[in-house]
């Protein structure tokens, strides 16, 4: 069994033990460049989840970042940001 076929089985559980599956909010949103302003971008993705008070208020939140990997590194001629890791300003934009 592959990971994807686990994960289809496991997510569908629920169902087959005739509870309803949570339905959680989800925003996406395609930047084509960081060059634009990302934090406006990502302040509407959370205005589309209702707001980023709804999900952290009252609570403590870590954020984990994706930073590993050298520099140097790259996959398919691209740099580590543009490919597995985060973007220095996406995380500036979630701070």
């Amino acid at each position: 069994m592959t990971r994807r076929e686990w994960i289809a089985v496991a997510g569908a559980a629920p169902l087959l033990r005739g509870q309803s599956a949570q339905v959680t909010p989800v925003a996406i949103a395609k930047c084509s460049s960081y060059d634009e302003d990302v934090t406006a971008r990502l302040s509407t993705l959370f205005d589309q989840l209702g707001g980023i008070g709804r999900l952290v208020g009252g609570k403590t939140v870590t954020i984990k970042l994706n930073l590993t990997g050298s520099p140097a590194l790259r996959f398919q001629g691209k740099a580590p940001a543009l490919t597995h890791y985060t973007h220095p300003k996406l995380a500036g934009a979630a701070a």
